[in-house]
């Protein structure tokens, strides 16, 4: 029977947050199908995913457990690559836990990890290249985010850093041509010159990304290979409008101070609880209707579903859980089974 005892705590170190940006720019860059922006949820819990990933990479190589990487999906996010333990791809499923009170609460009693839900996206699950007996690792980060500009401006202010985005719309980012999108033209209203990343894909369609500072009321063109133009970042919160002109498109997208979103995910800790093989997980799985949510496992209610719409309805059963009452996984004991994971 699965207990605290067995839980793995790993440390939130300050590099596993730009990691797992540099990873959601990427698959923003990748993302198939795109007909809306991504919510700031979905986001964050892409950036947590990563995170929880390079940190049990780590933990394997601290504890000296060989593993292999395979690659997950070579076209559609070519830049991601899956650990396999003894033949056995991980997928990790992790859950963001951003609210002060549980996160005081899971540190004062991480039993009550257990009576959570796992959830995961239905569509996903179902075109993963998993095998029945590749493993579902779940775990969860404690992590506090800005809520709102408030937020984020009092954490500018107290040194902490910050990854305002801006991701462009499909017009953009999934252009019906494959062409250049030409000369990009930018200019800031902003009253303090900018550091601005813009990210896409290339003629080659290869990730490409370009710096540059902008001056306040400064048109700036860009000498680059865009053929799609995916995000605009930057580490301080603008004061004003940016745009960005494609001569291709001859569209003009303008940015104002309220469609940035903190990308930051100032992590604290990271926990895993627990496995299951992929065939045990569906079969043990319900589907939840569109729109609902399971049964909360802390007060407050425990972190919402990472789909990519904020309705949680991309499909009529977007998500499945394990059936109410039954943990996450057996017992992990993961230094040694991890062991035997891989001499299997």
């Amino acid at each position: 029977m699965l207990s605290p005892a067995d839980f793995l705590h790993l440390p939130y170190t300050h590099d596993l947050t730009p990691a797992g940006i540099a990873y959601t720019c990427r698959w923003l860059a990748y993302s198939p199908d795109r007909t809306g922006k991504p919510t700031i949820q979905h986001l964050r819990s892409l950036v947590a995913d990563a995170a929880v990933e390079l940190a049990f990479r780590r933990y394997l190589a601290g504890q000296e457990v060989p593993y292999q990487n395979l690659g997950a999906a070579p076209f559609s996010d070519p830049n991601r690559y899956d650990i396999s333990l003894g033949g056995r791809r991980i997928k990790f499923h992790t859950s963001l836990i951003t609210q002060k009170p549980t996160i005081r609460q899971v540190r004062k009693d991480p039993a009550s990890l257990l009576h959570t839900s796992a959830l995961t996206p239905g569509d996903s699950s179902a075109s993963e290249p998993l095998a029945g007996q590749d493993l579902y690792l779940f775990a969860f980060v404690t992590a506090l985010v800005t809520a709102n500009r408030v937020d984020l401006q009092r954490a500018l202010g107290a040194g902490h850093p910050a990854c305002c985005l801006h991701a462009l719309p499909a017009s953009w980012a999934q252009p019906d041509q494959w062409v250049s999108l030409g000369t990009l033209a930018l200019k800031s209203e902003c009253s303090e010159t900018l550091e601005v990343e813009l990210g896409g894909r290339s003629s080659g369609g290869g990730f490409i990304a370009k710096t540059l500072n902008l001056r306040p009321h400064q048109r700036l063109e860009i000498q680059a290979d865009f053929h799609t133009l995916a995000y605009l970042s930057t580490s301080h919160l603008p004061d004003g409008r940016l745009g960005v002109y494609s001569p291709r498109l001859q569209q003009t997208s303008l940015i104002k101070r309220f469609d940035w979103i903190n990308l930051w995910v100032y992590g604290m800790q990271v926990i895993l609880v627990g496995y299951l093989t992929r065939s045990e997980y569906r079969r043990r799985a319900a589907h939840l209707p569109a729109g609902s949510r399971p049964g909360c496992y802390l007060t407050p209610p425990a972190p919402a579903c990472p789909c990519p719409s904020p309705t949680c309805a991309p499909s009529p059963s977007c998500c499945t859980a394990p059936k109410s009452g039954q943990p996450p996984g057996d017992s992990p004991r993961f230094s040694a089974e991890l062991r035997n994971m891989q001499k299997a």
